[in-house]
């Protein structure tokens, strides 16, 4: 599977980018966890000095399930910065 990912960050910030992206997957019309990937294991999960963070990151998935991703997007800028979580619309994988 793959998911695009744009975070635009308010003027040029020090630091942009994904600090997780949180997987789940639909068994019998529930979410549960699949798994995550960190931006600790993940350092291109960040651009710097940069206006935004343009990315198609790719995980393994089964055939026949739903998924979705909650990504926490991250800024900074100087001693500031933000996050701000957005879950994705579910797809299923063929």
């Amino acid at each position: 599977m793959a998911v695009d990912v744009t975070v635009d960050a308010v003027g040029i910030a020090d630091v942009v980018g994904i600090i997780e992206i949180y997987v789940e997957r639909q068994e019998n019309g529930k979410w549960y966890f699949y798994k995550s990937l960190d931006s600790v294991d993940h350092p291109e999960f960040y651009d710097y000095n940069s206006r935004d963070y343009l990315a198609t990151i790719h995980f393994d998935a089964e055939s026949g399930y739903t998924y979705r991703v909650t990504i926490t997007a991250y800024a900074e800028k100087g001693s500031g910065s933000d996050t701000l979580d957005i879950t994705s619309y579910s797809c299923k994988c063929k």
